[in-house]
């Protein structure tokens, strides 16, 4: 019985103390990103926000042509309506 709860505390020890080898080197990892790059310089969020920028300049160009169209529609049809009174 001592045996297996001798085993047992010491392989909880080893565990803890794993758990905390990988958490400080989780935080140094963090720690040493942050000091190579800014937020700014991130090539994810870079590439990100230019794909952003470029599918709002082509979704706002369809956007204006399609209220072009509608208002040059809608000129025709008021065109169209006043000389039929």
């Amino acid at each position: 019985m001592t045996f297996s709860y001798r085993n047992e505390c010491d392989m909880r020890k080893l565990l803890v103390s794993d758990l905390n080898d990988l958490r400080h080197q989780q935080e140094d990892l963090k720690r040493a990103a942050g000091q190579g790059m800014d937020e700014a310089d991130d090539p994810v969020r870079l590439k990100l926000s230019l794909q952003v920028k470029m599918n709002f300049r082509i979704n706002s160009c369809k956007f204006y042509a399609l209220v072009q169209r509608y208002f040059n529609l809608l000129g025709v049809a008021v065109f169209v309506g006043g000389l039929s009174k």
